[in-house]
């Protein structure tokens, strides 16, 4: 299985321009290529997530709720698929994968997802000297560092 490799950045697929080869642990062979983002690349993100922050920032808890809900809905539907080529890339045990790198990303999206509703946007909280304000809003662009031993549910983790 040899497909090409892209990153996704601005809302759109673009061939990369480093690759690094995928070999399936089972048997040695190669699996296919993964994308490795240039420096270019990753600015080209960060400008995109920054232009875009303004519309996140006043985008309603229950807008973000759908977004990460309809993100998990996407994921569950790839689920199958997702378990099989990441035990096929790091030998995890498919009984394992199918709940860590299968099911669980999805469901971590819609725990996250009930708790952007939930959670009290701004409290007020009394000190010894007063009151302290805390205040949940989007802060700006971040990076995310996946491991590659639970990929996709790390990447959840770090994206709900």
């Amino acid at each position: 299985m040899t497909t090409t490799a892209r990153v996704f950045i601005d809302g759109q697929f673009r061939t990369a321009d480093q690759v690094q080869p995928v070999i399936e642990a089972a048997t040695g062979e190669p699996l296919g290529d993964g994308a490795s983002a240039t420096e270019a690349d990753i600015d080209a993100a960060v400008a995109a997530a920054r232009a875009a922050l303004p519309g996140w920032r006043s985008t309603s808890p229950d807008h973000r709720a759908e977004i990460l809900n309809a993100f998990a809905v996407a994921l569950h539907q790839r689920a199958r698929g997702t378990d099989e080529l990441v035990t096929r890339e790091n030998g995890m045990p498919m009984a394992l994968s199918r709940g860590a790198n299968g099911s669980f990303p999805a469901a971590l999206l819609r725990y996250y997802a009930q708790l952007i509703t939930e959670t009290v946007i701004e409290e007020i909280r009394p000190s010894a000297i007063g009151h302290t304000i805390v205040r949940r809003e989007p802060v700006g662009v971040v990076a995310a560092i996946v491991p590659w031993n639970y990929p996709q549910a790390l990447a959840a983790f770090k994206l709900a």
